[in-house]
């Protein structure tokens, strides 16, 4: 049975998770949610950084990379919700960046790219 985009997304999500991981980020928070404007697919801690890491999936086969589909207003979107992950939790003074993982499913086996500080 064919899975729908949710599933998908909840895959590719847990691939980065275990990604993640094993690059010794701690994971903080999935699914970051702030209203119907935005959500974080994963807050970590990487060293002295809090990660704000939006994962993308899919197949290139349309695309030339996954990148395109993280517009400028998708890039805003994401640092609202960041924005108020930060206030939610009285984060102040700490430095954070935006990570970008990329997993490419078209030859079958997941390729990553990550992309740190990719906006």
């Amino acid at each position: 049975m064919e899975k729908n985009n949710r599933q998908k997304g909840n895959d590719a999500e847990e691939l980065a998770v275990n990604f993640f991981k094993k690059k010794n980020y701690v994971i903080l928070k999935r699914n970051f949610r702030y209203g119907q404007v935005a959500e974080i697919d994963i807050v970590a801690k990487d060293g002295d950084y809090l990660v704000f890491i939006e994962v993308k999936s899919g197949n290139t086969k349309y695309l030339n990379s996954l990148l395109e589909t993280i517009t400028p207003q998708k890039q805003k979107k994401l640092r609202i919700a960041a924005t108020a992950f930060l206030q939610f939790n009285n984060i102040v003074n700490l430095p954070c960046r935006f990570d970008v993982l990329t997993i490419d499913f078209t030859s079958g086996e997941p390729v990553y790219e990550h992309i740190i500080n990719a906006f």
